[in-house]
């Protein structure tokens, strides 16, 4: 019951958010220029305001980063290779097979889960994870595509190239900065501080909402059979994983152990699909992975509140 009372308002405003496209009260328009306020400007000002605030402790725990990371590219590895031997994708359908199946939607579904789960110093090791995921994952996916002729100078290119995506990106940039103003000890003019704070509070349930209207736009395909098995990648081998490497091999604070472990259980990450898109790797499989997982990590994330909680 404590777990369903956690989950019931994030799926509440993501129904409503899916109910306005559906019954056609919110143009497609209207729901676009929603997801460019969230995501360049709500969200970013809620990662900042967080970093910037918080108490950043000495013994900041960066095994979390080997446990989720290690976890998620062996998952993103056993997913290239079922896509390969089972369903005969090419390599750059392998490479989004496996980001659909390593990519967890840690901003939009993690942040309030972890909020309403765990409270606020959860928000702290799950930033961790948010910032450094679109620059590996999108670097290996993009270095697998290329791996017949890579080369040191391609490596570089790669990187310097996500890197130079990330910087700009507001979500990224909002997190640096935010830890930039802690580590040197900026206090913000409280007024200022206090209207970013307030700003903040609408980040969450706009970007539910705004969920909820991205979903209406990914149509189930016909590729049911691997969407599947990419999902009972992400949402069961992923977090068997992460559990493993959280609890039994790493000895870290329970806290960001359960914080880890939530993120491994969340739904496919929207990331996936703009990636799938942008290398025409099978962009159908993972939007169809995208809507089932969103419904079905319910139950994963259920399991693993009930778990920790």
């Amino acid at each position: 019951m404590q777990a369903f009372e956690v989950i019931f308002p994030v799926l509440a405003i993501v129904l409503i958010g899916w109910s306005m496209r559906h019954w056609h009260l919110l143009s497609n328009n209207y729901s676009e220029a929603l997801a460019k306020f969230v995501f360049n400007v709500a969200i970013p000002i809620l990662l900042f305001i967080n970093t910037a605030n918080a108490e950043l402790s000495e013994n900041f725990q960066w095994e979390i980063l080997v446990i989720y990371y290690s976890a998620a590219l062996i998952a993103y590895v056993i997913a290239m290779q079922i896509g390969r031997l089972t369903f005969n994708f090419s390599l750059a359908e392998q490479s989004s097979y496996g980001m659909g199946a390593a990519y967890s939607n840690t901003t939009v579904i993690g942040i309030p889960i972890c909020l309403h789960a765990l409270g606020s110093d959860s928000l702290i090791p799950l930033f961790a994870i948010i910032s450094i995921q679109s620059l590996l994952m999108f670097v290996f996916g993009f270095a697998v595509i290329e791996r017949i002729t890579l080369k040191f100078s391609t490596i570089n290119r790669l990187i310097i190239g996500c890197v130079k995506q990330l910087a700009t990106n507001p979500i990224t940039a909002s997190l640096i900065i935010g830890i930039a103003v802690n580590i040197i000890g900026i206090s913000l003019y409280q007024p200022i501080n206090d209207a970013l704070k307030l700003f903040s509070t609408a980040a969450v349930p706009a970007a539910l909402f705004v969920l909820g209207c991205s979903l209406y736009n990914y149509q189930l395909s016909n590729d049911l059979k691997p969407a599947m098995a990419m999902i009972s990648i992400k949402l069961v081998g992923l977090p068997l994983l992460v559990w493993v490497l959280a609890y039994h091999v790493f000895a870290i604070d329970k806290l960001w152990a359960d914080t880890v472990l939530i993120a491994a259980a969340l739904p496919v990450g929207i990331s996936a699909y703009i990636f799938a898109k942008n290398t025409d790797g099978g962009e159908s499989t993972i939007a169809t992975g995208i809507v089932l997982s969103s419904i079905l990590s319910i139950f994963s994330i259920s399991l693993i509140l009930t778990f920790i909680i």
